[in-house]
């Protein structure tokens, strides 16, 4: 899991710092392999059939990766992503961990992180 995070958080960081409309389309891509690689190797073999990473039953795994997904909406305004269509399960699993009371208690807006995370974002040349 720790690899895991490391290759979602390199992906990120690549989209987010890219300069170059090049290197925007590569972060693009490697953050979609990522997100990805999550519903085909993680989401798709480890959750059953429960909306949770390990099934029917929120665990330690949803809580410790759920706030890197929080962060998304903002490279979405910033950069223009979102998560695949097709990666049903990792939205159907980011819906379910919204959705409870108190998750939506602590979350912070995506205006939080598009503040923080702008100042890190140039426009492509």
């Amino acid at each position: 899991m720790t690899k895991l995070r490391l290759y979602s958080a390199k992906a990120f960081t690549q989209l987010l710092r890219a300069e170059t409309r090049d290197q925007e389309a590569e972060g693009r891509k490697a953050l979609g392999e990522v997100l990805a690689f999550i519903e085909r190797e993680a989401l798709a073999r480890s959750s059953g059939q429960g909306p949770y990473w390990l099934g029917a039953e929120l665990s330690l795994v949803d809580v410790s990766f759920y706030p890197w997904f929080e962060r998304l909406p903002a490279v979405g305004r910033l950069r223009d992503f979102s998560i695949p269509a097709e990666l049903t399960r990792l939205r159907a699993w980011i819906e379910a961990v919204q959705a409870r009371p108190a998750v939506r208690a602590i979350q912070n807006p995506v205006e939080f992180y598009v503040e923080r995370f702008a100042k890190f974002v140039k426009p492509a040349a």
